[in-house]
């Protein structure tokens, strides 16, 4: 849905952006099945939290504390899930 919103105001008011848009999703590769190359593909609560820090400011330095950047294997192992 974002994206689509995206798209139309790129194409028809490209005006009314301060800043270019930016994409961030999964990486451009089939989804891995091993947890440490999971950890590498989806983006974290770091990655994530980095990238709107440094879109928000316009700055790679932007100074805004970032959680850790702690593997998503321990988030598994504690999961119990539905299934």
């Amino acid at each position: 849905m974002c994206a689509e919103v995206c798209r139309l105001v790129s194409e028809r008011r490209p005006q009314a952006l301060r800043a270019p848009v930016v994409t961030m999703g999964m990486a451009p590769a089939p989804c891995p099945t091993g947890k440490t190359l999971e950890d590498l593909y989806y983006p974290n609560l770091h990655r994530l939290t980095d990238a709107l820090a440094r879109l928000a400011t316009g700055r790679d330095d932007h100074g805004v504390p970032l959680p850790d950047d702690a593997s998503q294997t321990d988030v598994y192992r504690r999961f119990r899930g539905p299934f």
